[in-house]
């Protein structure tokens, strides 16, 4: 079968038939068919030739950093807030501390956020705060750099406050690491939309299996997780009503 062409900076790039299988039952699809394993493809593709950012993720400038900057986002804070916050505690100059207490870092949470034009408060303040503190007494007695990937991802969910996913993005962030994924809700609908994950998944009860899965599909499409990963994230929540009607329409039709 004739293989599908892309062009990027006037060079013909040919990719597999979208009938012809990538592994299992996944069909590689159409490439200009939205979030179709072709697609996600095609899209580093283009992605790698403009050298884009989306590849340098660290948000803090050491392990200490990375911690607080991921444990500051998460679930139900959006990353721009999540973001903003850690700012704060750059300006602040919490991180030239050499000690510090849940009040001061609560302190810091309690602040309001100048965003879009409006003072907005954190969510989770209280809580945060506990997370903060518990977080760096814990790593400040190990040193993170003897440990491997998947190790010091054990050690941190150990960590009140840091499950799989919070863990898994602080080694991606610092590291660059393709040994594990960040799986929210966007990699989930991706996921399900391309066919490495079935509808039977569930991130709660599932992790590991998933991420083993997400992990296949990046090593068969020979691109790295750690890339993968920050495209379909980008991706799908620019396209978040697309997406999410595509997704549901899916399950609908299964």
């Amino acid at each position: 079968m004739q293989k599908q062409k892309i062009y990027i900076r006037g060079e013909e790039i040919f990719i597999p038939n979208e009938y012809d299988v990538v592994y299992d039952e996944i069909k590689w699809g159409k490439v200009e068919k939205l979030f179709t394993p072709a697609f996600w493809y095609s899209q580093n593709l283009f992605l790698e030739a403009k050298n884009d950012i989306i590849f340098n993720y660290r948000i803090g400038s050491s392990f200490k950093q990375e911690v607080v900057a991921c444990l500051l986002g998460g679930y139900g804070i959006p990353s721009e807030i999540g973001n903003a916050k850690f700012i704060q505690f750059v300006e602040f100059g919490f991180f030239e501390k050499e000690n510090f207490s849940v009040n001061e870092i609560s302190e810091v949470l309690h602040m309001p956020i100048d965003f879009k034009g409006n003072k907005i408060k954190y969510r989770f303040a209280s809580q945060k705060s506990k997370y903060i503190y518990d977080a760096l007494e814990k790593i400040s007695n190990i040193d993170e750099k003897k440990l491997s990937d998947l190790e010091l991802r054990k050690f941190l969910i150990t960590i009140n406050g840091i499950g799989l996913k919070t863990a898994s993005w602080i080694i991606r962030n610092h590291r660059q690491s393709n040994e594990v994924a960040i799986l929210d809700i966007h990699i989930y609908r991706a996921g399900i939309l391309a066919g490495f994950f079935n509808l039977t998944d569930k991130v709660e009860k599932n992790y590991l299996e998933m991420e083993k899965k997400f992990l296949r599909f990046c090593k068969e499409l020979k691109i790295e997780a750690s890339k993968l990963d920050g495209v379909i994230w980008r991706i799908m929540k620019t396209l978040n009503d697309i997406a999410i009607d595509q997704f549901y329409k899916t399950i609908v039709f299964k």
